[in-house]
């Protein structure tokens, strides 16, 4: 005849969930005071293109551009400044790099 002996103290089981469940209740809280986002982030763009201006260099650019169109593309598409290069395609190597003021 086996006894078990009565567990003290906090088991990895009830560890785990304690933790889970504190994830997923932050993770709520903070989804639900993000609120709308053109209360966040001002007026919404698109997907109509926009005219944006720009200035490089001391010279001032205004394209008209898609919205969702990046820096990069942006300046190499429509202004023709092809100083910054997209080497790896994800902004990790820093080719990319355009330096902001």
């Amino acid at each position: 005849m086996s006894h078990k002996k009565p567990q003290q103290g906090l088991s990895r089981r009830g560890f785990i969930k304690g933790v889970g469940g504190s994830i997923v209740g932050a993770a709520a809280i903070s989804t639900g005071a993000a609120g709308n986002s053109a209360e966040k982030y001002g007026e919404v763009m698109g997907p109509d293109r926009i005219t944006i201006t720009l200035t490089v260099n001391g010279r001032t650019y205004s394209p008209d551009v898609d919205p969702r169109q990046t820096l990069l593309d942006t300046l190499r598409d429509y202004l023709s400044l092809t100083g910054a290069k997209r080497v790896c395609n994800k902004g990790q190597c820093g080719a990319c790099t355009v330096i902001l003021n």
